[in-house]
């Protein structure tokens, strides 16, 4: 073989070696745990607007400000050698306030799950990785139908929820931030004429919880200020047949016809009271929006 085919046969061994190489995999799917951001030291702060009903106060409707600072101080091992960060909340009524210590929860990834257990209660907060309109049940580690005072008012606070995200990865203004990728989640968006849970939280990618507003009302308001109604319909009624000798079933009617147009129908007052804005008919339970508006 001639020296030059020679060379040019180890050039092309050289060549085919190097194309058989095996190219490390630098792709890692990102399975979304950084938006709870679970870290030591990281911290967020909060304005938080709250609006409390308290029927059998001097004031029937309170409102308040106060600032929340929620700070991941350590981490330890449950029972089952599962990582807890443990978050310590911080409150005070005005910026230049101490900060004091009202709470201590802890945050967790267990397994496809992110866990918050506060006040005992073990809520699932995420599924990873995060799918837009995927659901959960956010509460089956604890019964919904568990009982929270709130200005001395029981209500069940948890009925109706199922976790739910509406929208993954869009930009959304918070405060006094524009947040490139944030996921919203529902909790809850139940109504009756009587009960009203409505609950959303937005986390900031890379941040955590951004945005939480909840609406847990109960009330008894139409009941109340329309019974009246329907009692001057009933009492009419009666007044009527027992000026009949013999009343049947259509002097029944009639009495019914006349007294509907001599007092105002109590359905009709239903129905404009229940169209009322929660805001005004609620008697018991909260209001709260909490905003962030500091982070590390």
């Amino acid at each position: 073989m001639r020296p030059f085919h020679f060379f040019i046969l180890i050039i092309f061994g050289l060549v085919l070696m190097q194309s058989c190489k095996t190219e490390e995999d630098t792709y890692s799917p990102d399975f979304g745990f950084d938006y709870l951001e679970l870290r030591v030291g990281k911290y967020i702060v909060y304005e938080v607007d709250s609006t409390i009903y308290d029927p059998t106060g001097d004031t029937s409707v309170f409102f308040s400000k106060t600032f929340f600072k929620e700070e991941i101080t350590d981490t330890l091992l449950d029972n089952n050698g599962e990582i807890l960060y443990r978050t310590e909340r911080f409150e005070r009524k005005a910026e230049g306030d101490p900060w004091q210590v009202t709470k201590v929860f802890t945050q967790s990834v267990q397994g496809s799950q992110g866990i918050i257990t506060e006040d005992n209660l073990r809520f699932v907060k995420m599924n990873f990785p995060p799918r837009k309109f995927a659901s959960w049940d956010g509460t089956v580690h604890f019964d919904n139908s568990i009982i929270v005072s709130v200005a001395g008012e029981s209500l069940e606070m948890f009925k109706g929820w199922r976790s739910r995200i509406t929208e993954l990865g869009e930009p959304d203004s918070i405060g006094n931030f524009v947040f490139d990728n944030v996921l919203t989640l529902r909790e809850a968006d139940n109504e009756s004429n009587i009960e009203y849970r409505y609950s959303i939280e937005k986390y900031a990618k890379g941040i955590g919880l951004a945005y939480r507003e909840r609406w847990i009302l109960d009330t008894q308001k139409c009941q109340e200020d329309c019974q009246v109604f329907e009692n001057n319909f009933n009492d009419c009624i009666a007044d009527c047949i027992a000026l009949i000798p013999s009343p049947t079933q259509a002097d029944s009617t009639q009495c019914e016809s006349q007294c509907g147009g001599e007092f105002l129908d109590f359905n009709l007052c239903q129905e404009n009271c229940n169209a009322l804005p929660w805001d005004e008919k609620a008697q018991k339970g909260f209001i709260l929006k909490q905003t962030i508006i500091e982070f590390n």
